[in-house]
């Protein structure tokens, strides 16, 4: 089963989005913020570009912000926290995804601490 949203990073304020096969959270409601996200038989998740259909967001193991082919990289653990606001942790390491006020890649480790906080929370819009 897939939906597609954009993901609202709460530091950022913007969407985050796949351009130029970079992943940053400055991206506004164009093509390039639509993810089509699906589930894995094990729970995870993955975010597939809706724009280019070869290009996922990934997590290397380095804890490097990047685009993948869908592999295991590509798979992430949901942390909900509200209704709609999530934190999207890497199946495969302690990291999270987390973006500055400027929209730039953070590496997380805590969602919970305060400096963390806001960079690696979204909010969840159906597209």
């Amino acid at each position: 089963p897939t939906k597609t949203i954009r993901l609202q990073n709460v530091a950022s304020g913007k969407n985050l989005r796949i351009h130029d096969s970079k992943v940053d959270a400055n991206g506004g409601n164009g093509p390039f913020t639509k993810f089509i996200m699906h589930k894995t038989p094990n729970k995870l998740i993955k975010l597939q570009s809706a724009q280019n259909t070869s290009e996922y967001v990934a997590l290397g193991p380095n804890g490097q912000v990047r685009t993948g082919p869908g592999g295991k990289f590509c798979e992430f653990q949901v942390v909900k926290h509200e209704k709609r606001v999530v934190s999207l942790k890497s199946a495969h390491s302690n990291h999270y995804l987390g973006f500055t006020k400027d929209g730039n890649f953070h590496l997380c480790s805590n969602p919970k601490a305060d400096g963390q906080r806001k960079k690696s929370k979204f909010n969840v819009i159906l597209a």
